[in-house]
């Protein structure tokens, strides 16, 4: 059976040059079919409350097919969007599809907030830059749940997370680039073909 591998692209991104671009690489590579969020979130506002998160997070899962093998791959926002449906399906015990694998990029997330360990799904990649700028300054705003995980990693002893730090790309914002720059998607590609092949 074919998997699939959904894109969850993080705020005002439509994932055509990051999130649906690689995508394609690696379900090119995979031999997978690729499938993009019909979903944008446009505003910072509309990212700051749960409610809103929960509904976009509950909406997505309805997007995916129950009978396919389900990979999630997510960006920023994007990640924080694959966490609360995680969260969603173990706080209402839901009937969802199998989750092999997640990969996150830079994740807005809180560090601390997340349980790993309560989520079903088979294993998870995370990669994490310490000099991503829009993760540090996001962090420090009270407004909205954002936090460092995608500058310092998660905090997490589940044996099913990796986690890799990257300190590559140039600029001084470092939140696309060292994931989707010309220089650098193809070695994100084979970063994450190569977690899904072991």
């Amino acid at each position: 059976m074919s998997e699939t591998l959904y894109t969850i692209p993080g705020i005002n991104d439509n994932g055509v040059n990051t999130t649906s671009r690689l995508g394609r690489i690696i379900t090119d590579s995979m031999g997978w079919e690729l499938q993009t969020a019909d979903y944008l979130v446009s505003r910072l506002w509309d990212a700051r409350f749960r409610n809103y998160n929960t509904l976009a997070a509950m909406y997505l899962w309805r997007e995916l097919d129950p009978d396919k093998p389900i990979n999630l791959l997510g960006h920023s926002h994007g990640c924080l969007l694959i966490i609360r449906m995680l969260e969603i399906a173990a706080e209402k015990d839901y009937d969802i599809p199998r989750i092999k694998s997640i990969i996150m990029l830079a994740p807005a997330a809180d560090r601390n907030a997340h349980t790993f360990e309560d989520w079903r799904y088979s294993r998870a990649l995370v990669i994490y830059n310490p000099r991503d700028l829009a993760i540090w300054w996001g962090s420090m705003n009270p407004f909205h749940p954002f936090g460092t995980a995608g500058a310092i990693s998660f905090k997490t002893k589940d044996p099913r997370v990796t986690q890799i730090r990257r300190t590559s790309g140039r600029g001084w914002w470092n939140h696309t680039k060292p994931y989707f720059g010309n220089e650098s998607i193809q070695g994100t590609a084979d970063t994450c073909v190569k977690f899904l092949n072991t």
